[in-house]
């Protein structure tokens, strides 16, 4: 009887868990990248995407018109984007 009592507890508490563990994906994912150049006039900031609770790594760069782009993180061109974004942020 007394684990008849505890089954609806934990199962309760299991769901709980696991919405509180979802809850903390980021809303949005780049689910692909590009290769594809973007002038550095026309970057405001950018961030890292780390593969985990996101499936793949990319560099998100938030622009001018107010858009988002994916780039693949291994195109050569977006590490000089990088830190030309952090020198005119003030970054080191």
């Amino acid at each position: 009887m007394r684990s008849l009592v505890c089954l609806p507890f934990c199962l309760v508490m299991f769901l709980f868990c696991l919405i509180a563990e979802t809850s903390q994906q980021p809303s949005t994912c780049c689910l692909q990248t590009s290769k594809k150049r973007i002038p550095m006039n026309r970057v405001l900031s950018y961030t890292v995407q780390e593969a985990g609770v996101c499936h793949i790594s990319a560099i998100v760069l938030f622009t001018v018109r107010q858009k988002i782009r994916c780039i693949d993180p291994d195109s050569e061109w977006i590490k000089d984007l990088m830190r030309t974004v952090d020198q005119k942020n003030g970054q080191n």
